[in-house]
């Protein structure tokens, strides 16, 4: 069940009666298809335009986004820049696309070399 929400969002209430808020692209024929996720846990930092960090987990990536657990809250439409602890890789711009608990999903707004 679709309810609408705010920011262009939409709260989406799922089994067991539990609330995914979701920034969702929508086609003619529904929701668009997503990358296949390659299963990962790597720890890394969400940097906030604020430049507040939030630790988090990785625990799938695409070629287009990502998926991830954070103990912080994080909302659709939240512009972030994701870091990966540990690695030679540059802080990469993002966005999260969804939520539920704490889990969220997110799109890589610049090309990203994995």
């Amino acid at each position: 069940m679709r309810r609408p929400g705010r920011l262009g969002s939409s709260t989406i209430v799922v089994g067991g009666g539990q609330v995914m808020r979701a920034n969702l692209k929508m086609n003619a024929g529904g929701y668009t298809d997503r990358e296949t996720r390659i299963s990962v846990r790597y720890p890394a930092v969400v940097i906030e335009m604020d430049g507040c960090e939030l630790p988090v987990e990785i625990i799938d990536v695409s070629r287009e986004g990502f998926g991830l657990v954070s103990n912080c809250k994080l909302d659709p439409g939240q512009e972030i820049w994701l870091s990966v602890s540990n690695s030679n890789l540059a802080p990469l711009r993002a966005m999260i696309q969804w939520t539920r608990g704490n889990e969220a999903g997110g799109v890589f707004l610049d090309p990203a070399a994995l």
